[in-house]
């Protein structure tokens, strides 16, 4: 929200700003062009003027023919000089060419106190251009005037030509240009010259091409880090251009950016203060609550310690309570259920034994009671009864590795009294690891099946068990490390006691199947087993469990 407030009121304020420096040079332009239009008026009128008395004017008509002379010749002379005195003002003044009596008559407004004497011989040289074959006649051209800039607009007619002569110096004076900033150059323009201030605009890196994209109408543009305003009057030919320092502009300006910069930080400052007081009125009681509901994750504490000062967060706070006892009695339920769920699946795998073992032992038994093995017989019942107390044992989830070592060997007993095979069982442990907890009967199925499937090599069969300890991702590990003699798995055994554990009662190798199920139960991924047979025969098992100490 902070951002798209933000963001809105830059743009706001870039906006402001764009239409602030608008405004500027919109209102500076509508200034321009009514000076330009004036000007234009201005022009247009004195060349009425100068046309009007040559084409219509009894007194220029009488003057112009070559049969009015000396004293006929006065009045309409009087006359015209009359309607062009008191036509003539103070920027402006109208000369009359006598190309018969190479005579001229002007009123001497236009002349500064000093050096009248260039204007006077300027003037007659305007005078006799004006019957020249190269005059130009019924337009306005630029001409200098001694020190001064002239527009000439000249006609003939006979003998007797009309020359208007406008001083832009004195135009300028009397209407000054408009300019953009204090340090702004004005400049004055024809199609074919830059009439004034050519040599600042050069310094700046501006030609009359750059200000020529005015004609026929006005013209803003950005040229060496100027502001170029060009205005073009065509019929007249000539414009006026001011030129500006970007920086100047800038600056003129600057004071309507700051009011939009000032107004953007005053609205951030009041949203923020809005967003933090509103987000604090509002968050406040949900970050209290959740404040609360982890001192009781965490304490475990039912009680409320601390009651809030308002009521409705004492409501709050007794149901949350409440929930929390709720969930903690529901989860101790849970956690009860899935251990009776979990003590019963272990019960299951590992009772789950083929009754053919017990048979045969009753069996063996029996046959040693007929021949009189009293000794032996003695022996078998004890390994049988050990096995059956390590079997039905109340704590069948973990044993320490020395008991299951000695269960090892009570089984082994039974196999070596119940058989005539030589079967012989050598057992390598590190002495440190024999408190160890291990899931019981971890051995006996390896054990069980080297024996029944094997014959080994020579008539004796082999049967190794080493136990050390190992380090996997900085956790150290329990390695079982079983082998025997014989010929190895069959290929289509490994391939399926190599699988990961599923949960389902299998029937087929039933021993090392529920192993699997049982290290899954107790250790969840964090176990590891490995099948393969040895390159010269033999069936090796490796089983790696988390070190876990008594």
């Amino acid at each position: 929200m902070i951002l798209l407030f933000g963001t809105a009121s830059l743009a706001y304020s870039g906006f402001t700003s764009y239409h602030s420096a608008k405004s500027s040079l919109r209102e500076f332009s509508i200034s321009m062009q009514i000076y330009m239009d004036n000007l234009s008026s201005a022009l247009q009128s004195e060349s009425d003027f100068n046309q009007v008395i040559v084409a219509s004017d009894s007194n220029f008509a009488l003057l112009s023919t070559n049969g009015v002379s000396g004293a006929s010749s006065l009045p309409p002379l009087y006359n015209l000089r009359q309607i062009i005195n008191y036509h003539d003002n103070a920027c402006c003044v109208n000369m009359i060419s006598d190309y018969k009596l190479d005579g001229l008559y002007y009123s001497s407004k236009l002349f500064p106190v000093k050096n009248t004497q260039a204007y006077r011989a300027a003037y007659r040289r305007i005078g006799e251009s004006c019957f020249a074959n190269n005059a130009v006649l019924g337009q306005w051209f630029h001409e200098k005037v001694a020190d001064d800039d002239y527009l000439i607009f000249q006609n003939r007619k006979g003998s007797l030509g009309l020359c208007t002569m406008f001083s832009l110096q004195k135009y300028t004076s009397q209407y000054p240009i408009p300019s953009f900033t204090d340090n702004s150059v004005v400049s004055i323009f024809s199609s074919d010259k830059v009439i004034k201030s050519r040599d600042i605009l050069e310094n700046r890196g501006i030609g009359l091409v750059n200000l020529q994209n005015a004609l026929n109408t006005s013209h803003l543009a950005l040229y060496n880090g100027n502001l170029v305003f060009s205005y073009y009057i065509e019929g007249c030919h000539i414009g006026i251009a001011v030129v500006t320092p970007f920086s100047e502009f800038f600056m003129s300006v600057l004071d309507r950016i700051l009011m939009a910069i000032i107004f953007l930080i005053l609205m951030v400052l009041i949203f923020v203060v809005f967003y933090t007081t509103t987000s604090w009125i509002l968050l406040t009681p949900i970050v209290k609550i959740s404040d609360f509901s982890k001192e009781i994750t965490q304490t475990h504490s039912y009680s409320v310690s601390k009651p809030s000062r308002i009521k409705e967060m004492q409501n709050i706070q007794a149901a949350l309570v409440s929930l929390a006892k709720t969930v903690s009695e529901l989860e101790a339920i849970r956690r009860t259920e899935e251990e009776k769920k979990v003590h019963a699946l272990l019960q299951y795998y590992q009772l789950q034994t083929r009754s053919h073992f017990f048979l045969n032992c009753l069996k063996s038994l029996y046959g040693m009671l007929e021949s009189a093995q009293i000794d032996k017989m003695k022996l078998m019942i004890i390994a049988f009864s050990n096995h059956l107390r390590y079997l039905f044992h109340d704590n069948i989830s973990t044993v320490p590795l020395s008991s299951e070592l000695q269960e090892i060997e009570d089984y082994y007993q039974i196999l070596s009294l119940d058989s005539g095979k030589i079967f012989l069982l050598n057992i390598e442990v590190e002495e440190e690891l024999t408190e160890y907890l291990v899931p019981p009967l971890v051995i006996q199925s390896f054990l069980e099946n080297s024996f029944k499937y094997n014959d080994g090599k020579k008539g004796v069969v082999l049967f190794s068990v080493k136990v050390n300890s190992t380090m996997e991702n900085d956790s150290a590990y329990m390695c079982i490390h079983m082998q025997d003699n014989g010929e190895g798995y069959p290929g289509e055994v490994l391939d399926a006691i190599n699988q990961r554990v599923r949960f389902s009662f299998e029937d087929n190798h039933v021993g090392i199947n529920n192993l699997k199920h049982r290290l899954s139960i107790l250790y969840g991924e964090k176990y590891s087993f490995a099948f393969y047979n040895l390159p010269g025969g033999g069936a090796c098992s490796t089983i790696s469990i988390p070190l876990i100490r008594n």
